[in-house]
């Protein structure tokens, strides 16, 4: 028994001894890691605007073929110098203008007109009521001419009126109940004449 216990001292002092030496010794130092410095060649990148182009053989068409057609008339100006087949132009550029000169006088002549339009149906109101109260006068002429051939009719029936008397109030009834008409028919055609006004100041204002 007393022969097993006899390796325990040595194992102690082996273990003591190198816990001595452990504590005694200085971490190493560590060093933050050097960056690698290389020399190289650069070369400036300049913005160029490339131009693709295909070289082939054979018939070739566009993917899509636009063509623009102005809503206006008028004499082209300017048109965009770099605006040919196959070229590539920004969004926005402008490629053609129309003068608009021929515009702006259309504008100024349709203006003018709407202004006459305007001043055409103001006029036909007017007419109308002016038209409205003359037939009214003329009506009342009538009724006393037809009142004044009645009377005449009754005197040549008793023999104290001539043939030629009855007969030129004949002539002047007539010619007072044409007036009638004349004036009644004017004031059927006034509705008619300013729709058509109207349709033309919507016309000019469209």
């Amino acid at each position: 028994m007393l022969k097993k216990l006899l390796f325990i001292p040595p194992i102690l002092i082996g273990i003591a001894v190198f816990y001595y030496m452990a504590s005694g010794r200085q971490a190493p130092e560590r060093k933050p890691p050097e960056e690698l410095a290389r020399v190289v060649r650069t070369i400036p990148a300049q913005e160029l605007r490339l131009v693709p182009r295909v070289t082939g053989f054979g018939s070739i068409y566009p993917g899509t073929i636009w063509s623009g057609i102005a809503q206006v008339g008028g004499e082209v100006e300017y048109v965009h110098p770099a605006l040919k087949k196959g070229a590539i132009l920004p969004a926005g550029t402008e490629i053609v203008r129309i003068s608009p000169a021929d515009f702006d006088l259309a504008i100024n002549q349709a203006k003018a007109n709407m202004r006459s339009a305007e001043a055409k149906l103001a006029e036909l109101k007017v007419t109308e009521e002016n038209t409205a109260d003359l037939l009214k006068i003329e009506k009342r002429g009538l009724v006393l001419r037809e009142g004044e051939l009645k009377r005449k009719q009754d005197l040549l029936k008793r023999g104290t009126v001539a043939q030629s008397a009855l007969d030129l109030e004949q002539r002047e009834t007539l010619a007072q109940r044409k007036k009638v008409q004349d004036l009644e028919n004017a004031l059927r055609l006034l509705p008619t004449q300013r729709a058509v006004q109207r349709e033309q100041i919507s016309v000019y204002r469209a």
